[in-house]
């Protein structure tokens, strides 16, 4: 392959992993618009949890990380993506957001290194990306607002679990229906 053709190829791949990543960024935006708020919680019942588990599924772990990391960013600099088109760093659900990124970085790595790729297995990974989330929102909540751990559970996890659980299974079963295929972006 001679160095104008291998250049257009590396544009052309960078330009539809930017296309992906700005996607994905969207895609979890709208999901993210999703909600159902709960009188006894400041923290919303939404889709988030899964367009963050579904970047990893669709965009592989690195597009994935970076859809889910600049749609972090767009909030932290006060671009309306998160929940109820809210945004910054002093709201009680950023932790969550936070472990979007992790979540669409397992998620993505599950895709693309199980061996396995039986759906208890594609489940036991979106429960662990769960469990991820969960562990940053806690964080997020105990440190920015001084919370206690019973407190922070009972307001950012037990509230979420049968959701989260449901949501799993969704996931679960969209990443086994692609598990081995090549998506065209």
């Amino acid at each position: 392959m001679n160095s104008v053709v291998r250049a257009r190829v590396q544009v052309n791949s960078l330009v539809r992993s930017a296309a992906a990543v700005v996607g994905g960024v969207a895609a979890l935006t709208l999901l993210s618009q999703v909600t159902i708020p709960l009188p006894f919680t400041p923290v919303p019942l939404s889709l988030g949890t899964l367009g963050a588990m579904l970047l990893g599924v669709f965009l592989g772990s690195k597009r994935g990380v970076a859809a889910a990391a600049l749609y972090a960013v767009l909030g932290m600099v006060g671009a309306p993506v998160f929940a109820g088109w809210s945004s910054g760093v002093m709201i009680v659900s950023f932790g969550y957001v936070l472990g979007y990124v992790a979540a669409a970085g397992l998620m993505g790595l599950w895709m693309e290194r199980a061996r396995h790729g039986g759906y208890f297995s594609a489940l036991g990974a979106t429960l662990g990306s769960s469990v991820i989330i969960y562990l940053f929102g806690l964080g997020w909540m105990m440190g920015m607002f001084a919370m206690p751990l019973e407190q922070a559970l009972a307001l950012g996890v037990v509230p979420f679990l049968v959701g989260d659980a449901l949501k799993s299974l969704v996931i679960a079963g969209t990443a086994r229906a692609l598990k081995g295929r090549r998506i065209p972006w």
